[in-house]
């Protein structure tokens, strides 16, 4: 209550930091209070400069390293508190206490999130466009290893900034900020007003726990969770609970990182961060089981909701006792044995990621390929059934003949061991097809529930007899060794791509049954990975080789360059920095509105039409995850002009390589376009608001729209 004009204001945000602690009310004042130690609070007068200030957002933050050498201001003893102030014209400052006369940094031009922020810092005249900024938060990130102070910015639109302080060496009180994250997180729902509504938000809060973590909570409509670690930089995390309002730690003895949550709907619940979960060496959360095997396959079975992987282990070798020509190897007695790789089918329980059955191969074979494939299993009835199909290769010497074995499992349901209910599924062999050659490859194949299975230098499509033998109806003869047999679901088009040479397009037709090269890649290529990708009426397809490098290819019978179609068109080339393992056809789910704010529809255009309902994860040697995006064209052309404008604007090129060269199309005739790299467009984020909205501009959009297609190409919409 202000005593003097007898008016009432509402405290609408608290800061603390022993002895202090600051309100910031409804009506824009600051009030600042000193606890004594009779534990009486005074009131501390903020200089004229300030008191007379529509404020925004105000914290208090504890330098206990004394990271911004506030001690240099006092002689006696070190006073390590700082408060941040963000008035509504945009003025930010850092003062120290007691005495806020000493400032430690002052910036007028946060709005602009410019790329670094300096003390004093002239903005260009020009410059119009600026963001509305809700609040700031100066907070340690880190562990209990190394921990610095960030500034957290966050604006009206729901975008998380983050600045890193830094100095120039030796020179006292050289304090700059730099802009190292950015994520668009929709927080908020409605559009709010900055000197009024704004403050009614609930603000972001610092925490830490026992374990030594220091990190920011993000509150909102979808809330977030901001953390480092002493080796990384800081990452945003999403939560999947909504409308979390508020966080506290729980004091106790039992637990070292409880927290407890507060709702929208005023509903509190405990929380903890999963002991077995990775969080901040990476964007994304990730989960370890440890199986101590080598995890060579992974296929997901839906019937119970599980997982099979296809592991490989060391045992040790013995000579085959078995062998008639050699009966003196069965009285080999030694301890020290040479070690071999073993092979075993794991089945992992949906609920609690352990193993709950497998099954072991002998020691000469080893697994190749697993899927999980829709087959028929019955000639009369027609009746179909998920089942795990699994080729192997049994390789005992250079002068053994490689032979393999095709295998067919299911999932059957069991009586559970004792207190463990999830041990209620088991894998049961069905079948098991000796073929020569190694089964290097396996996949469905047309509308009947057949298998492809590449074996040896052939590949055969194979169905289930009655007596459950797996009878081959239709075969290729193709090269050395088939790495990849992929299916377009349904429409038996496949490529069979060859791991030394060659990739091909087969189309496989059920009466007769028959596999007919429809076109290839005339280059023969090495691949190791390869899927489709349809847009629209175009069929594209992507292969790689050992050194990462995409090749994007395209089936037209139609143009005269194909030779009728028996040549498939080389569109683009990219590197992906990374030997590819596995690519994946994925649905796509359109984002909507949820992440745009209420105004985008008004500076958008309806793209959506022209959006590919499919793209393709890929799996790399590095442990990485790519993802390959059909974009429509106007999406493409604001892209690739943004691309190139910040390969000319920004400063910083990684090994100071040359960005044009490394992204030279490569093709075979006209048509071709490069592939949009994805990391370098997002570095947009890292350029001030005037630059992005005039980048947006000469890219032929808006900002809306820009923010749209970097959402595209995100990988959030994989719908999982």
């Amino acid at each position: 209550m202000d005593e003097d004009e007898g008016q009432v204001a509402k405290v609408v945000r608290c800061s603390f930091a022993d002895p202090y602690v600051v309100a910031l009310k409804d009506d824009g004042k600051v009030t600042l209070l000193k606890a004594d130690k009779a534990g009486e609070l005074d009131e501390l007068e903020l200089p004229n400069n300030l008191s007379s200030k529509w404020v925004v957002s105000v914290t208090l933050y504890e330098d206990t390293t004394d990271y911004f050498q506030t001690s240099r201001f006092y002689q006696d003893s070190a006073s390590g508190h700082l408060l941040s102030i963000l008035t509504s014209e945009g003025h930010f400052n850092l003062l120290s206490l007691p005495k806020m006369t000493f400032e430690v940094f002052r910036c007028e031009s946060l709005p602009y999130l410019p790329t670094f922020l300096v003390q004093d810092l002239q903005i260009p005249k020009h410059w119009r466009n600026q963001d509305e900024i809700a609040e700031t938060l100066l907070a340690d990130l880190g562990d209990q290893t190394e921990r610095r102070p960030y500034l957290l910015v966050r604006n009206t639109t729901g975008d998380i900034i983050l600045y890193e302080p830094f100095a120039v060496p030796d020179v006292v009180g050289s304090f700059k900020f730099r802009k190292v994250v950015t994520e668009t997180i929709a927080n908020f729902e409605d559009q709010y007003n900055p000197e009024g509504e704004s403050l009614l938000r609930p603000p972001m809060q610092a925490l830490n726990n026992k374990l030594g973590y220091a990190w920011v909570f993000v509150p909102g409509s979808t809330s977030a969770v901001v953390l480092r670690h002493a080796s990384t930089a800081p990452h945003v995390y999403e939560l999947k609970s909504q409308g979390i309002r508020s966080v506290c730690n729980v004091r106790s003895v039992e637990s070292n990182d409880q927290f407890i949550l507060v709702s929208e709907s005023e509903e509190a619940c405990f929380a903890e961060f999963p002991s077995n979960s990775v969080i901040g060496l990476s964007s994304w959360s990730i989960k370890r089981i440890p199986l101590g095997q080598d995890v060579a396959s992974v296929s997901y079975f839906a019937p119970t909701d599980s997982y099979v992987l296809g592991t490989n282990y060391t045992t040790d070798f013995q000579l085959p006792q078995e062998d008639e020509w050699h009966p003196d190897w069965r009285n080999e007695a030694t301890d020290f044995l040479p070690t071999t790789v073993q092979s075993s089918l794991k089945l992992l329980s949906p609920s609690t990621h352990s193993v709950i059955s497998q099954y072991h191969f002998d020691v000469s074979e080893r697994i190749l390929c697993v899927k999980c494939l829709n087959l028929e299993i019955s000639e009369e009835t027609h009746e179909r059934k998920d089942l795990i199909v699994v080729g192997t290769a049994i390789a005992k010497g250079e002068n053994v003949t490689t032979r393999g074995n095709l295998y067919i499992f299911d999932v059957v349901d069991v009586v559970p061991e004792p207190d463990v209910p999830e041990t209620d599924l088991k894998l049961k062999m069905i079948t098991k097809e000796d073929v020569r050659g190694a089964v290097s490859a396996i996949s469905d194949v047309g509308s009947q529930g057949f298998v492809l299975a590449a074996q040896g230098q052939k590949c055969m499509v194979r169905g289930l007899k009655e007596d459950m033998s797996i009878l081959p109806v239709a075969f290729l003869d193709m090269r050395y060794y088939v790495q990849v047999a992929k299916e377009l679901h349904g429409t038996g088009l496949c490529i069979l791509g060859d791991a030394f040479s060659g990739l091909w397009l087969v189309g496989y037709a059920e009466e007769p049954y028959k596999l007919q090269i429809l076109g290839r890649d005339f280059e023969n290529p090495e691949v190791i990975a390869a899927e489709f990708l349809p847009d629209g009426k175009s069929l594209y397809i992507i292969s790689s080789d050992v050194d990462g490098q995409l090749r994007v290819l395209q089936y037209d019978p139609e143009d005269p360059k194909t030779e009728r179609g028996s040549r498939l068109l080389l569109r683009s080339t990219f590197n992906a920095g990374a030997s590819p393992t596995t690519m994946t056809l994925t649905p796509r789910k359109s984002l909507g509105g949820a992440r745009r704010s209420s105004n985008a529809s008004m500076d958008t255009t309806d793209d959506s039409q022209g959006d590919s309902k499919q793209q393709i994860l890929i799996t790399t040697q590095s442990g990485s995850l790519c993802m390959l995006t059909p974009v429509p064209e106007a999406t493409y052309r604001r892209l690739s002009t943004l691309q190139n404008i910040l390969i000319t604007t920004l400063d910083f090129q990684p090994c100071s390589l040359n960005p044009r060269a490394y992204r030279q199309v490569e093709t075979d005739g006209v048509g071709g376009r490069g592939i949009i790299d994805g990391n370098l467009v997002k570095r947009w984020w890292e350029m001030s608001t005037q630059q992005r909205a005039a980048s947006a501009d000469k890219a032929g959009g808006s900002i809306w729209e820009v923010r749209g297609d970097l959402e595209t190409m995100s990988g959030g919409n994989l719908g999982f």
